[in-house]
């Protein structure tokens, strides 16, 4: 999200500075933003709270600087850089205003945000999945958030809905599908034996998101997939896109399986794009493994614990590779049996091709308009 959001800006407003309250990520992640050019001042390891979901940008200085930090340090950096500074703040984080939140969270948040429209600084949201939002107390916060907006993207119809519901007819919601999609991939020799396998990438979420019968179904579904993926030689390995969350179900599925596969916990995310590119399909629970591959043209069986999953499938014109974890052997082996025979493959990767475009058309008009909503407050 945050190449796709620098490169995008920087290319229609050239010299733009940014500055991003958020968690330092892991060291090669700092290697790769340097190896781009970038420059990178840590402040501190640990971010918590509404602070972190915030990206305040401003055109200015020709190097791009990732300034990060926890909360306390928040007043000295907005000491140096007033809000009335600021040409705009992104909001990237795909888990705000979400419906898992507390009172203070949202009070903050709307503290916040009202600072900044006080201000007159223009507040975006990049495309998100919203709500549901089952409290009713929730509603009011939300709204009062939504109307600090200066353009709020929806990244599918439900959440559109679910915003409409609450906020009515006065505030203009936008929408557009995952922006990622441009950015790209990096490839590390050492993966070079994963290349034509298949990558199957367990979500945490659908164990603690579900009932206890489903997140049962869900590791078995695995085990399933793996070891018929073995008898046909098709190299499965486990990709871990969110490594510490992901890692003890990644143990439970090898135990279920009963036969050791590689267990890949690679921490740049871009190296993961590129494993995920690599594959010849995935079977993924984790939204940003199933967009990361078909965004590269790559077939992914995917199970979701949410709407937003069957949304990105509708976008790439291939709803039938999404499907329930509670698919018996018979129904495995028939998924992977499809996905092996040259002409449905074939045939399920065109389709991909030809909706990714009908996506990167969609976000070129997003991000030109962006930018001409910002240069107007430059």
């Amino acid at each position: 999200m945050v190449e796709a959001l620098v490169s995008e800006i920087s290319k229609r407003i050239p010299y733009s500075n940014f500055v991003f309250p958020w968690g330092t990520p892991d060291a090669s992640t700092f290697d790769h933003y340097e190896n781009i050019g970038l420059s990178v001042c840590v402040e501190n390891w640990h971010a918590y709270g509404s602070i972190r979901e915030k990206v305040a940008w401003s055109r200015g200085n020709p190097k791009l600087a990732f300034m990060r930090f926890a909360p306390k340090l928040a007043a000295r950096l907005f000491g140096k850089i007033a809000h009335s500074d600021l040409d705009g703040v992104f909001v990237v984080n795909g888990y705000l205003l979400n419906g898992r939140h507390n009172k203070n969270y949202l009070k903050g948040l709307l503290g916040y945000f009202s600072t900044l429209k006080r201000e007159g600084v223009p507040v975006i949201f990049l495309p998100k999945t919203f709500g549901p939002f089952s409290k009713s107390w929730e509603l009011g916060p939300v709204k009062s958030i939504v109307i600090c907006t200066s353009v709020l993207y929806s990244r599918d119809t439900q959440s559109t809905s679910i915003l409409r519901e609450i906020i009515g007819g006065d505030i203009k919601i936008e929408q557009s599908p995952d922006y990622t999609t441009s950015v790209g991939a990096c490839h590390l020799e050492k993966y070079d034996a994963l290349r034509g396998g298949v990558a199957i990438i367990p979500n945490a979420r659908m164990i603690d998101k579900t009932t206890a019968d489903t997140s049962e179904k869900y590791i078995s579904f695995l085990g399933n997939v793996i070891k018929f993926l073995l008898s046909l030689k098709l190299n499965p390995f486990l990709l871990l896109h969110a490594r510490n969350a992901d890692e003890p179900l990644a143990s439970q599925i090898i135990e279920r399986v009963g036969v050791p596969i590689p267990i890949i916990n690679e921490p740049n995310h871009l190296v993961v794009k590129g494993i995920i590119g690599s594959s010849r399909f995935a079977v993924s629970s984790r939204l940003h493994g199933i967009i990361n591959g078909l965004s590269q043209g790559v077939p992914v069986v995917g199970t979701s614990w949410s709407h937003k999953y069957s949304e990105v499938y509708s976008e790439y014109g291939c709803r039938e590779l999404l499907v329930q974890a509670d698919l018996n052997d018979h129904e495995v082996r028939g998924m992977i049996n499809s996905l092996n025979d040259d002409e449905v493959y074939s045939n399920i990767k065109d389709r991909i091709a030809h909706h990714k475009n009908l996506i990167v058309s969609k976000n070129e008009t997003m991000w030109n308009s962006i930018a001409d909503k910002i240069s107007k407050n430059i």
